[in-house]
């Protein structure tokens, strides 16, 4: 499975063509793919017009939705953090989240977002290269 980040999504909702947005589209019917709910809600709060909110929504949710949280994955999060501030990189909570549940999961993480860069380099977050 690949998890789809919102830096791609929405990319792909704007009509952009991007290497990233290719990707996307050649995953339909090979691999499935998801996103986690954060993704869904950081999508989803940029829509301003109710008929285009309703459409994206819809869309969105016709993949795998996973719910982030919990105890452990908000302690695996910290450690993830922690680890990466002693090689001197700054994390966001909801980057540590995301990439923390795909390390766990074995997903990949389809992102335009090069901070993930970190995670694949000193944790082994796997991100598919795009042409």
């Amino acid at each position: 499975m690949v998890i789809v980040d919102s830096s791609v999504w929405i990319d792909y909702l704007q009509g952009k063509d991007t290497p990233h947005t290719r990707y996307l589209d050649r995953l339909a019917g090979v691999q499935e793919i998801g996103l986690v709910d954060v993704v869904l809600f950081e999508v989803l709060q940029g829509i301003k017009q109710r008929s285009v909110f309703d459409k994206v929504k819809s869309k969105l949710l016709s993949f795998t939705v996973f719910s982030v949280g919990g105890a452990q994955l908000a302690l695996d999060a910290a450690e993830n953090s922690i680890r990466l501030r002693e090689k001197g990189v700054c994390v966001s909570t909801v980057d540590c989240l995301l990439a923390t549940f795909c390390l766990q999961g074995g997903f990949e993480l389809l992102t335009t977002d090069k901070n993930f860069q970190h995670y694949a380099h000193h944790l082994g977050l796997l991100l598919p290269v795009c042409y």
